[in-house]
């Protein structure tokens, strides 16, 4: 039999409401002194263990990583799924995520989703998130009635869209996003020109590091027309995610007639010449991005939904997570949390006055520690 936890001893000396606040407190605390640093909750918890294993989706076999502490035998649950990152399930951000909730009492298992890691959404990680729900379920010490689906960026196609098919949707008791997307069209803008609109809001952003907007055409060049010059384009796409400042000009014929509209348009970032660019690529593009658009999927989600964002994102505007919010069904009771302390998922702490820390951290601090309890109260 597992050890009992600190956790579980706090249930019995604790209120259910008191000591959640509490846990909620600790990771808020241990996420600011970050992986290296002491704090109470890992002097408060045993370091969690960390086991791999395979999930098999199709003909496929995906890795997972599963990170316990030493839990009661009926043991929430969390699937933790990375977003854009070619490190996957062990991206120290990730790991350091999963260990925290692993040591407020969760079993989680983090998925290494191949699509993410090479900057692709494509229905495939959806199939295996869905595959992850239901591997879960059968591991003795989770509990069933209390299991979640959690994740970053662009990692929320999968989780609306997994949420939203027949086989979990009524086994999933919440689900968690923070810096996600709803509109796939409107985001491909953002990511290029830094323009958002929506939600009563608009403005305009630094547009997203050169390197990733490059990284993401050489994720997604399968969906341009295949061609003779591909693995030259593909060559010329690896060097550019390398060094951003290569110009187009002196390769740019050599590249069919798609290849180099798409050069233009993810080099482009002026915001008046990005209808223009698009247009001829639009017919490429147009069924991903319309696979891949939430808003269709998010009336059939089922779990209470809790949503986070930071309000200076270079990646996603804040107004993406505020529509889906609108697109979710009532009973999801969606949260919706919008914190000015991280710069997309990346912590990103102002202490710069005793001003700042007074109007803007402690206040976004509470609004995140109102996420955290929330999700360990579920």
């Amino acid at each position: 039999m597992l050890e009992k936890s600190p956790r579980h001893w706090a249930d019995l000396f604790l209120l259910k409401a008191p000591r959640d606040t509490f846990w909620s407190a600790l990771f808020i605390w241990d996420l600011l002194a970050g992986d290296e640093r002491n704090s109470p909750l890992k002097r408060l918890s045993p370091a969690p263990s960390l086991t791999t294993d395979e999930v098999t989706v199709g003909d496929r076999q995906i890795p997972v990583d599963i990170h316990r502490s030493r839990v009661p035998s009926s043991a929430p649950a969390i699937v933790l799924c990375h977003g854009f990152a070619h490190q996957g399930n062990r991206d120290p951000r990730i790991i350091g995520i999963c260990q925290r909730l692993a040591r407020t009492g969760f079993v989680v298992l983090a998925p290494d989703f191949p699509l993410l890691k090479n900057y692709r959404l494509g229905l495939e990680d959806v199939d295996a998130l869905v595959a992850c729900v239901r591997h879960l379920q059968f591991l003795p010490e989770v509990d069933t009635e209390r299991v979640g689906v959690t994740g970053f960026s662009f990692a929320s196609s999968l989780i609306v869209i997994g949420l939203s098919r027949p086989e979990i949707r009524d086994c999933v008791s919440f689900g968690g996003l923070f810096g996600g997307y709803c509109d796939l069209r409107r985001t491909l803008r953002y990511v290029l020109t830094g323009v958002y609109e929506g939600e009563g809001h608009h403005g305009k952003v630094e547009p997203l590091r050169r390197q990733d907007r490059w990284k993401f055409l050489r994720g997604n060049v399968h969906l341009l027309p295949d061609s003779r010059s591909r693995d030259a384009y593909v060559a010329f796409l690896d060097k550019k995610i390398e060094d951003p400042s290569l110009t187009l000009d002196p390769i740019l014929d050599s590249f069919t007639t798609p290849e180099q509209q798409a050069l233009r348009l993810v080099e482009n970032e002026d915001p008046a010449r990005y209808d223009a660019l698009f247009a001829p690529v639009a017919r490429y593009f147009e069924d991903w991005l319309e696979t891949l658009s939430l808003q269709r999927y998010a009336p059939g989600v089922r779990a209470r939904m809790l949503i986070g964002h930071s309000i200076v994102d270079p990646v996603i505007p804040f107004t993406e997570s505020m529509s889906l919010a609108r697109c979710l069904a009532p009973e999801t009771r969606p949260c919706v949390a919008i914190i000015g302390l991280f710069a997309h998922v990346d912590l990103n702490l102002n202490w710069r006055s005793l001003k700042s820390l007074v109007c803007d951290v402690m206040p976004d601090l509470r609004r995140l520690w109102g996420l955290i309890y929330r999700v360990i109260r579920a």
